[in-house]
C-alpha cells in the first residue's frame, strides 16, 4: 500500500513511544476534537500507531492516508490525514460531502516528521479537513 509516510524502519537501537496531539474528527462527535496518539520513534523518524484512535477496525482495517499543504499569509503547513472511509461507515456530520468514517490529522514539521499540533494549527486544520 502506498503511504504519504516515509517507511518505517526499525533499528538496532531501542525504539521508543512518543505522544502527539492531532485534531480528530470522528463520526460520533459534534464537533472536531484534539487527541493525543502514541507514535514509535527512532532515528529514522516517527510513526504513529492509529488502529485504536480510528473506529471501525472490522469494517475498515485499512488507515489510509494523504498529506494536505495549506497557504495562510504565504506561509505554507503541510499536514498528513490519516482517514477510514466506506460505505458501511456511519456519516462523519463535521466533513460533509457524504463522509463515512473517522480522519485524524497531524502536522508534519520542518525535516518531514510528525510535530505536536498547536492550538493555532486547528483552524488551518479544519479548513484542510472540510475542503
Amino acid at each position: 500500500m502506498v503511504s504519504a509516510l516515509t517507511p518505517f524502519k526499525p533499528t538496532l537501537t531501542r525504539d521508543y513511544n512518543t505522544s502527539l496531539r492531532g485534531r480528530f474528527f470522528g463520526t460520533g462527535a459534534a464537533s472536531p476534537v484534539t487527541r493525543v496518539a502514541l507514535c514509535q520513534t527512532n532515528r529514522n523518524g516517527r510513526h504513529p500507531n492509529l488502529k485504536h484512535l480510528l473506529s471501525d477496525h472490522k469494517l475498515q482495517p485499512t488507515i489510509h492516508d494523504t498529506t494536505v499543504t495549506v497557504i495562510d499569509n504565504g506561509e505554507p503547513t503541510t499536514f498528513f490525514i490519516f482517514f477510514k472511509n466506506h460505505k458501511c461507515m456511519p456519516l462523519n456530520d463535521q466533513l460533509g460531502h457524504g463522509w463515512r468514517g473517522d480522519l485524524f490529522i497531524m502536522k508534519m514539521g520542518a525535516y518531514q516528521e510528525l510535530v505536536n499540533m498547536q492550538s493555532s494549527d486547528h483552524g488551518l486544520a479544519t479548513f484542510a479537513a472540510t475542503q
